[in-house]
């Protein structure tokens, strides 16, 4: 292998030390070299520079600066101390920004903490050492488009691509649109039909639209970019970007800078290809990306400031201050191992050995200046950003353990603020001073007049809401309440008396929090999600329901009733619905659909098998009544209640039972139920007993929920039995009186537009989508509407 290589190097003029030894033949000149310890390769070269008397070596001292090692609980803490500590050298002691430093081991772990903790503290800072191309916003963009052409264009790796805010997009509100509508049409991946590779963007796109050309277009470009033949066609392709998808006016200082270099290292491929034709690689691209993850670059600043660097890279420069964080075992070891992708057994055998030089770099950041002493800390945390360490073997029986540092003006404000005793710090950052001023600016805006809909009801002058609340919540009758058509049809000025229509959604919403209920249902503010999803829940639950009520009827056509000993001739009528639901109807929309729930359909018919076995342990012989997926409805003075009943069957006994179905968990016969301990909470089941015997006049013998996926079927009323003689439906008549009084209770807070959150617990305000509307979540230390102010 090295005489391969070294006549490859020879046959085009090529020089490697690595490979080649070098003459020593000059006798002219002394040579030094400073601290060998710290070079990969000395090892190699010690024996033949130990005879070499115009080469002198110059080693590290074994003594130096402080030998402790500070140890904290968490990398937070550590950066907070360290940040504290250059403040007070500065204003203290008068040392310049520009003559400290900081070395840092697994710096990419702590970069992000760290540098905001510098500019929270008005600190400046510049970073001196690089990161791969590949690792800046801009120069990601090549990793980003191989990930989409690698991916046929999948959502995720799309998404990625067109929604990065650190590339410079021409137009990035047509990648938000056509981002949109690959959530809408559920655009999650490619997939293979009759051999034939389906891109669902254009099947989801119209050709002729303008999101399909665009779509279209950038497609080709990219595809062409990742497969170009040459490093020349790779940069024609990636220059071809601009200005249709790409801009250059919009590009950031950083951004621009980056790309350039980006450039430049590809020019530099092509003038190699030109020189050496017969090495350009089978797949320019690919080789070009992993070019850029290996070549650091450092963004050319003359801002001055602290001196950020990696560990390793400063050691032995004369700082005035140097602080080394993050020296735990791994992170702070310097091994070198010569031929490390061989065995150890096989680099024995070689009489290659490690060599640990972590010593030797505590040594040389040791090293102290010609001119007088220099400030040397090192500390670690236990608790790491990439997780729990333990401090270098280096500094074993040195550790102190060190407290979180006093005289922080951030830590000191906040327990001010908190009514804590002490005085308030002698000093604000401009960060807490702007803080401070956006605060009170707000606060300036609450006078007695501001009004706050969480807190206390809308007022009479609000005629938007109102009629808002009409249109949407008011119907013109009961035939209307039930037939969403024809209510529009009749239209919201029809001279019939209208009524308020209730729900039990409209009910399990407005008691769960009566902002959401508005929010939802009255203003209409969807829940957006950026992500392409396929089977949900709530889809998946319509298509069990349209199957389930499709098999029912069947069953009710030809048997009339749920016969245990036809589960056989039931689950080849379940097949068959399944099969032609799927198709008619899929769960969800976009191209993936049929032929996703196609390869579903198998699935889907086993757990409605599960299903069905379970209702006929429960439910044998009962007859199926014509309540299938009905809606009901009847009116309450000035209230219509409506709902659709999934399915009403009828026990031997001729007690009828309703059936709701769930897609996962049931709710609970708790919440289902009104207690004095435990208060109506789920308000499903009652409304469902109420619109049936309303409309059949005929009492219910018991309600059941029953879970698809879980194969269980809860009962909420069972009937009664020797413990409990009041049980079933009597019992429950307690439930539905309170149930019209919660209808009640809604109605009025409705016409009188009371939104008020009261009582709202914190754990449903954290869950809830809507809390970067109403903020109650993230109120500090403040009443939370309808609660007493709670102490600091």
């Amino acid at each position: 292998l090295k005489s391969e290589y070294a006549a490859f190097l020879e046959a085009r003029g090529l020089f490697e030390p690595s490979w080649v030894k070098p003459p020593l033949g000059d006798r002219e000149h002394t040579y030094h070299i400073f601290f060998p310890e710290a070079m990969e390769d000395f090892a190699e070269y010690r024996d033949l520079l130990a005879n070499e008397k115009t080469i002198r070596l110059v080693h590290t001292e074994k003594t130096g600066g402080e030998e402790k090692l500070f140890l904290y609980d968490s990398s937070r803490a550590e950066i907070r101390a360290a940040v504290l500590g250059l403040l007070r050298l500065h204003e203290e002691e008068g040392i310049a920004y520009e003559d400290m430093a900081l070395s840092v081991p697994g710096l990419e772990h702590m970069e992000g903490c760290l540098m905001r903790e510098l500019r929270l503290y008005n600190i400046p800072a510049r970073r001196r050492s690089g990161k791969a191309l590949a690792e800046y916003g801009a120069g990601n963009i090549f990793s980003l488009i191989n990930s989409c052409v690698a991916n046929n264009f999948s959502f995720t790796a799309f998404k990625a691509l067109l929604l990065d805010g650190r590339l410079p997009w021409q137009d990035m509100e047509t990648n938000r649109r056509l981002i949109r509508s690959g959530v809408e049409n559920n655009c999650v991946s490619a997939y293979r039909e009759n051999g034939r590779l389906v891109d669902v963007w254009e099947e989801a796109l119209p050709g002729g639209g303008e999101l399909g050309r665009y779509y279209r277009n950038l497609k080709r470009q990219l595809s062409s970019l990742a497969a170009a033949r040459s490093f020349t066609e790779l940069r024609v392709r990636f220059f071809s970007l601009y200005p249709a998808y790409l801009s250059r006016e919009k590009s950031s200082a950083e951004a621009a800078a980056v790309l350039t270099r980006c450039m430049e290292e590809l020019a530099g491929l092509i003038q190699l290809a030109q020189e050496y034709p017969d090495l350009v690689p089978a797949s320019p691209f690919a080789f070009y990306l992993a070019l850029l993850k290996e070549k650091q670059y450092v963004p050319a600043t003359q801002e001055g400031g602290v001196n950020v660097f990696r560990y390793r890279v400063a050691a032995a420069a004369p700082f005035a201050v140097h602080f080394i964080l993050n020296a735990g075992q791994d992170a702070a070891t310097v091994l070198y191992q010569p031929l490390g992708f061989l065995r150890q057994d096989k680099r024995a055998r070689l009489g290659l050995g490690d060599t640990d030089a972590s010593e030797d770099f505590f040594r040389l950041y040791r090293q102290d200046p010609p001119e007088g002493k220099a400030v040397l800390r090192v500390s670690a945390s236990e608790k790491t950003f990439a997780g729990w360490a333990i401090p270098h073997s280096g500094f074993s029986g040195k550790t102190v353990r060190a407290d979180n540092p006093a005289g922080d003006p951030f830590v000191q404000e906040k327990a001010w603020w908190a009514g804590a005793e002490g005085k308030f710090p002698g000093r604000l950052f401009p960060v807490q001073k702007q803080g401070f001023a956006s605060w009170l600016g707000v606060l300036a805006s609450r006078g007695k007049e501001r009004f706050d809909f969480l807190s206390r009801a809308f007022g009479a002058d609000s005629v938007f809401l109102e009629e808002r609340i009409k249109h949407i919540q008011w119907n013109v009758c009961l035939d209307d309440a039930l037939d969403r058509k024809k209510r529009n049809a009749r239209g919201k000025d029809s001279p019939d008396k209208k009524y308020l229509r209730l729900s039990a959604t409209d009910l399990n919403e407005f008691y769960t929090c009566p902002a959401f209920w508005l929010f939802r249902k009255i203003f209409s503010i969807p829940v957006f999600s950026l992500e392409a999803k396929l089977l949900d829940d709530a889809s998946l639950g319509n298509l069990y329901h349209r199957i389930l009520e499709k098999l029912f009827v069947k069953i009710r056509k030809e048997d009339g009733a749920f016969f245990p000993d036809h589960l056989k001739q039931y689950f080849s009528l379940l097949r068959a619905c399944t099969e032609e639901e799927v198709r008619a109807h899929p769960a969800f929309q976009g191209p993936l659909a049929v032929p996703l729930m196609v390869s579903q359909a198998g699935a889907i018919t086993r757990r409605l098998q599960r299903l069905l076995e379970a209702e006929a342990e429960k439910f044998p012989g009962y007859a199926v009544s014509d309540c299938i997926e009905k809606y009901l409805g009847f009116v309450k003075g000035d209230m219509i209640f409506v709902g659709k009943i999934d399915r009403v069957s009828v026990s031997p006994g001729g007690g009828p039972i309703v059936v709701d179905y769930k897609t996962g968990a049931t709710p609970t016969g708790a919440a289902s139920r009104e207690s004095p301990a435990s208060p109506l909470r789920d308000f499903q089941m009652a409304m469902y007993v109420k619109l049936y015997e309303e409309e059949k006049q005929l009492p219910v013998e018991n309600g059941y929920f029953a879970s698809i996926h879980g194969r269980a079927i809860l009962g909420v009323f069972e009937g009664p039995t020797k413990e409990d003689p009041r049980g079933g439906r009597e019992k429950y008549q307690a439930t539905l009186e309170a149930f019209e009084k919660y209808a009640e209770g809604f109605a009025r807070a409705v016409k009188e537009m009371d939104f008020t959150a009261r009582g709202v617990p914190f754990k449903t305000c954290a869950a809830c989508d809507y809390k970067t509307i109403c903020r109650s979540a993230y109120t500090l230390n403040l009443p939370r509407p309808g609660e007493e102010a709670r102490a600091p």
